[in-house]
């Protein structure tokens, strides 16, 4: 399968433009990979899938406010900016997308601060590149990823066709969100409440947090599957998983991973045979129908746009057929698809 926009059509009116009211009450679409068998229910019946022994992976990365009004320093010219990530290599360097005319190598930018003019804060760009993307430096007592909260706004994504909102601070944010540095939330988590995980550790379930930060290459489209180079993020694995995961597969036990951000930062970071390789890193892992999973038997996603990289990994995790159809249902069941939409349980 290599073109599913042919196989999937979204209506327009389906893309959530608002989050479910209670996180836990959305719609969730339990798709059995094996047989294709699909059931409706509402998420926090999740909890009936679990079973004693079982490993829930979740994405604690914290969503920044990565979307920031700017203008020119020189011309007064209107800009907005968006960061993308860290320069791994230099501290106060990111790179940035910006939506605006006249920007090149060396043009200064002023950052607008929320509340207070007096705050402005001034930015360099240092390179810029074929793709549109530029590399903006930063003054060095500026803590991006802290400070940055008192200058930006919440990065929703580009087809939720309105401004970000105060609520949306924590509506698009994990419950568990603790460290810095997505441009994207994990939406798959957003469905999660502290009483669900509450419910899901009582029964025996072992809850473990691995960090991948969310790129807006996220939201990129896949012209060509053979030749699409996917975007890198940055993950960190904590040592103590490998045990963790270890001792779950030798007694037949289920690795859920929740979202595409943990299902590639779990097959980034181990290889066939369970070893943790790596701790921390970027990951360019483009999981697409052909792929051996190494260790995850379980996934809870959100619905996708049809040309992303993210349908070709549920895909390959359940079969391109079983995926079609799942979307086809849960559109005729009127579904909310994309970020702030509803999810699905492959199994």
């Amino acid at each position: 399968m290599s073109d599913f926009k042919k196989y999937i059509q979204i209506p327009e009116s389906s893309i959530a433009q608002e989050p479910c009211l209670v996180r836990d009450k959305c719609k969730i679409l339990c798709l059995n990979k094996s047989n294709g068998h699909i059931e409706h229910n509402i998420f926090s019946d999740i909890l009936s899938f679990f079973n004693e022994g079982d490993i829930l992976v979740l994405n604690n990365s914290k969503v920044i406010k990565a979307r920031l009004s700017a203008y020119k320093k020189e011309s007064g010219g209107k800009l907005e900016v968006f960061l993308l990530r860290t320069n791994n290599s230099v501290n106060n360097q990111w790179f940035i997308l910006i939506k605006g005319r006249g920007v090149k190598k060396g043009t200064k930018i002023i950052i607008n601060h929320l509340t207070e003019k007096n705050k402005e804060m001034e930015i360099i760009i240092v390179d810029n590149f074929e793709n549109g993307m530029f590399l903006a430096e930063f003054p060095i007592t500026f803590n991006v990823l802290e400070d940055i909260q008192n200058y930006g706004y919440v990065p929703l994504p580009p087809y939720i066709k309105r401004t970000a909102r105060l609520e949306d601070e924590e509506n698009y944010q994990t419950v568990f969100a603790k460290k810095m540095g997505s441009v994207a939330s994990p939406t798959a988590s957003l469905h999660f409440t502290k009483d669900l995980l509450q419910a899901i550790s009582n029964k025996g379930v072992i809850i473990k947090y691995v960090t991948l930060h969310v790129g807006y290459g996220t939201f990129s489209m896949v012209k060509n599957p053979d030749t699409h180079i996917m975007h890198e993020e940055f993950f960190e694995v904590p040592a103590e998983l490998e045990s963790v995961i270890k001792n779950a597969k030798s007694n037949n036990k289920k690795i859920w991973a929740v979202g595409t951000t943990v299902v590639r930062t779990l097959e980034s970071a181990f290889d066939d045979n369970q070893h943790l390789t790596k701790l921390s890193g970027l990951s360019n892992l483009f999981i697409r129908p052909g792929y051996n999973f190494k260790v995850v038997d379980t996934m809870v996603t959100n619905f996708h746009h049809p040309e992303t990289s993210l349908i070709y990994l549920v895909s390959a995790f359940a079969g391109s057929d079983n995926i079609i159809n799942a979307y086809h249902s849960a559109i005729n069941q009127n579904y909310r698809f994309l970020s702030y939409g509803d999810a699905m349980l492959i199994f």
